[in-house]
């Protein structure tokens, strides 16, 4: 059996590596710690009051919903009630000398 003391023994070569190791660790964690804790580079004044600007545009937007009215079904006479209605397509023209729809604006994406 070996005792304990050769255990605990290391070559130079072995506690090099083992300090090289712990300066690594402790390099990692101090790295980690500044990160965490460093706060980030304040906004220039352009962007500040463009943020401004777009938050208070979005703030004051008008927000439109149409209200959903669920569809009645009315049976006539001869129908029984467990037999679904027929659907009948219907053909909506429009007028030839109606002008297009000018395209729907894009609005700009906030920049960060």
């Amino acid at each position: 059996m070996t005792s304990g003391k050769d255990f605990f023994t290391m070559t130079k070569r072995e506690r090099r590596g083992t300090i090289v190791v712990l300066v690594v660790i402790v390099a990692l964690l101090v790295l980690a710690y500044a990160m965490r804790h460093s706060r980030p580079a304040a906004p220039d004044a352009v962007q500040a009051t463009e943020m401004i600007k777009f938050e208070s545009q979005v703030d004051s937007a008008n927000v439109t919903t149409m209200e959903h009215q669920p569809r009645t079904r009315h049976h006539g006479d001869g129908q029984k009630k467990g037999k679904p209605e027929k659907k009948h397509k219907r053909h909506k023209s429009k007028p030839k000398n109606h002008p297009a729809k000018p395209p729907r604006g894009v609005d700009p994406l906030p920049q960060f």
